[in-house]
């Protein structure tokens, strides 16, 4: 006969097992953006990322009819919404609790996306907004599935990104990126929209710098020999100060 304590561990990890079969559905889905709003920009590790990845999932939320959450934080202090993320789809709603599952939200939630039970999170803080949102939705509805986007999300310091993931995964949500997100919603080349997510990602990983034009890669050429001049010059130094002595 299991232990109580162990009966309890073994639940646990077969939901969090079975949740990990879950495929994503842009008709069961509903997009959550958390507080991308400048005054955090400064400080978040990778920002510029986090931005384009977000602009990526807002075009598939608009392409793919999927409802859009914004949160913005405290922002008759702290500002709105990066005006480079387009929201025109989305309901935008300020907040001063960290997590977004706020009375608002909540109430719009059970009125418009009822039938929906996948939720899709990327903003910020890992740490703080996001893992209490993630445990407020599994708390909440704990038949629904949380997909925390892993490009779209951070903090600043990575250990604390890096933490609050481990322990939302080990608490039943699906780490995912966008680009397995997107696809795994098209399932298959014959999607309508599937010429839209072969042209877009191409110009996603150009903006974030994942492509080597011939025009970098020729500045790298020309690094390179520099950094090997320079080398050259020092070795030369060098011996010649052993020389001297």
């Amino acid at each position: 006969m299991a232990f109580p304590a162990a009966a309890a561990a073994a639940a646990a990890a077969a939901g969090v097992a079975s949740r990990n079969m879950i495929r994503a559905c842009a008709a069961k889905s509903v997009l959550m953006m958390c507080d991308m709003q400048p005054v955090f920009a400064k400080t978040i590790q990778k920002m510029p990322h986090v931005v384009e990845t977000a602009n990526t999932l807002l075009s598939a939320g608009r392409i793919l009819n999927i409802p859009g959450v914004v949160t913005e934080q405290y922002p008759e202090k702290l500002g709105h919404t990066l005006p480079e993320l387009d929201t025109s789809h989305c309901r935008v709603f300020s907040k001063h609790s960290f997590s977004m599952m706020t009375d608002d939200v909540v109430e719009y939630l059970n009125k418009e996306c009822s039938d929906r039970d996948q939720y899709i999170l990327m903003g910020i803080e890992s740490h703080i907004c996001i893992t209490q949102t993630t445990l407020d939705i599994l708390t909440r509805h704990p038949q629904s599935t949380v997909f925390l986007v892993t490009d779209g999300i951070s903090s600043s310091r990575l250990l604390d990104r890096s933490t609050a993931l481990h322990r939302l995964s080990a608490a039943g949500a699906v780490l995912t990126t966008s680009e397995s997100l997107i696809f795994d919603m098209m399932r298959t080349k014959d999607h309508p929209n599937f010429n839209w997510a072969v042209d877009w990602y191409p110009y996603h990983y150009r903006m974030a710098g994942k492509i080597l034009t011939r025009a970098s890669a020729e500045k790298a050429v020309l690094l390179v020999c520099d950094l090997q001049d320079a080398f050259a010059k020092t070795i030369q130094r060098m011996v010649g100060t052993l020389g001297a002595t």
